[in-house]
């Protein structure tokens, strides 16, 4: 009896696990993939594809989304071919919602059912040296999760898509950098041409503690938040914080875009490799980010 009866179970356990095998897994709602690469741009493509029956709505990125800071979390991870993560580059602590854009609005992506959307997402990571890395993105929208910067002051929509999605690695060859030997900072120009002098123009004013003033050598979409950190800084603080990038070292300079990195000097050490960027607007030089 006793021999029948385990006969017995072991029979439903095997049953059981057919019928799990033949069990079709929940299908992916939204599918992210990286399919290339731009240099130029220190981003990557990514392609948002919905595979559910349903509308998906997407956030945009918001300052600082892509360092983990905020959420949506825009997370581009840089792998080299030992199996090292290329770390985040460092930044500024001011983050927040963008002052040429409006909230939710202009933040707001909605893909229909069957359909996809392109966008260019920055890379937040140093640069790597040439060689072939390993690529993968990872979007991100859990209200419930308090990432490092997020606060009351941006109050969320309740019909955005929540949940993660990961993309595949892809490799890409990362081409050879043209590291110019170090220059130092111009002579301060009435008239700002290049993106050095715009920053040498912009400490002066930071130095004069016209933080109005200083703010306009920034990119529009990023003006009110510099001009708002310089404010609750102080002249003295904020002053001693851009004057303290010394060596400067282009990276990346065409047309459009100028990168530079330059060591930074803290309260008790040195930080190398410093990221300073910038974009043309309207045919003029203006500072990105640093």
């Amino acid at each position: 009896m006793k021999t029948r009866l385990i006969q017995c179970l072991l029979a439903t356990f095997a049953l059981s696990l057919v019928f799990a095998s033949d069990t079709p897994t929940k299908p992916e709602e939204l599918k992210v993939s990286v399919l290339r690469y731009s240099a130029e741009r220190r981003a990557v493509v990514v392609r948002f594809e919905n595979h559910s029956r349903k509308p998906l709505r997407l956030l945009r990125p918001i300052d600082g989304s892509e360092w983990g800071w905020r959420m949506p979390i825009y997370d581009v991870s840089i792998t080299d071919s030992t199996g090292k993560v290329i770390p985040l580059e460092s930044r500024c602590g001011n983050t927040g919602l963008y002052s040429d854009m409006t909230w939710p609005d202009d933040y707001r992506v909605q893909i229909l059912p069957g359909d996809a959307y392109e966008m260019s997402v920055m890379v937040a990571r140093e640069l790597p040296l040439a060689g072939i890395y390993s690529f993968q993105f990872r979007y991100t929208y859990e209200p419930a999760t308090k990432t490092t910067k997020q606060d009351s002051s941006i109050k969320y929509p309740d019909d955005l898509w929540v949940g993660s999605a990961t993309s595949a690695p892809l490799d890409i060859d990362i081409p050879n950098q043209k590291i110019a030997p170090a220059e130092k900072a111009p002579v301060v120009s009435t008239t700002p041409l290049t993106p050095l002098e715009v920053w040498a123009a912009m400490k002066e004013r930071v130095k004069a503690g016209d933080f109005n003033e200083a703010s306009s050598f920034f990119v529009a979409k990023r003006r009110e938040a510099y001009r708002e950190m310089f404010k609750k800084m102080g002249k003295v603080q904020a002053y001693q914080m851009v004057s303290g990038f010394t060596e400067y070292k282009v990276w990346m300079l065409n047309e459009e875009i100028a990168g530079y990195t330059a060591k930074c000097k803290t309260d008790d050490a040195e930080s190398p490799g410093f990221p300073l960027n910038f974009e043309k607007e309207n045919g003029v030089w203006k500072i990105l980010e640093f």
